[in-house]
């Protein structure tokens, strides 16, 4: 693969602030900016949390796919924006209350309470994404990174509680359930294929 396309990478997963950042210099942010910025934060959170969760189903479905191959091993970009974006939309929703006992009392509802969850394990992930973290927990950092699949769950939570109109996170979460879906179809798939072809 070019060198060109792991910085490309890199610059594709800020395209979303950058957007933010020309819209709030041009008053493009609406009538209500604060609750644009923190609508738009925890959408592209969720989006580049589709993204990396989809990589390794997709592997599976096309396991030729050099370009495939190449992303897996920076998967890590997006998660590291996933934990930016998700960081990003909580920093705007405590500028917003600007209360301590708000956002505790708030903190204790499903709603709300999901969210810094999710947000704690995306943390724990972003902060061990790295190479060096890698060598020192060996297997320990495979099963800490499963920890994104519960992060996932309480994503979606958070933002089907929280929503005005949850409709856009039941697409997101019915694209992912699918995409996982045929994850765990493509062997099987392809094992009868081979038969097929064998015969």
């Amino acid at each position: 693969m070019p060198p060109w396309l792991k910085p490309l990478l890199f610059v594709l997963a800020l395209v979303p602030f950058g957007r933010l950042f020309v819209l709030g210099f041009t008053d493009g942010l609406g009538a209500n900016p604060v609750e644009f910025v923190t609508r738009s934060t925890g959408t592209w959170a969720l989006v580049m949390l589709c993204i990396t969760l989809a990589i390794t189903p997709l592997r599976t479905l096309f396991p030729a796919a050099r370009w495939l191959r190449w992303l897996a091993r920076r998967r890590r970009y997006f998660g590291v924006a996933v934990f930016g974006y998700s960081a990003l939309h909580a920093a705007v929703y405590l500028a917003r209350a600007a209360d301590f006992g708000r956002v505790l009392g708030d903190a204790l509802t499903v709603a709300i309470g999901t969210g810094w969850v999710a947000l704690a394990i995306m943390l724990a992930l972003a902060v061990t994404s790295n190479d060096a973290s890698v060598r020192r927990l060996k297997q320990k950092w495979r099963w800490l990174h499963r920890a994104v699949y519960a992060a996932a769950l309480l994503t979606f939570a958070h933002w089907v509680l929280t929503a005005f109109d949850p409709l856009a996170g039941y697409v997101h979460l019915g694209v992912l359930v699918a995409v996982e879906l045929l994850r765990f179809a493509a062997p099987f798939v392809r094992k009868r294929s081979g038969a097929a072809a064998a015969e």
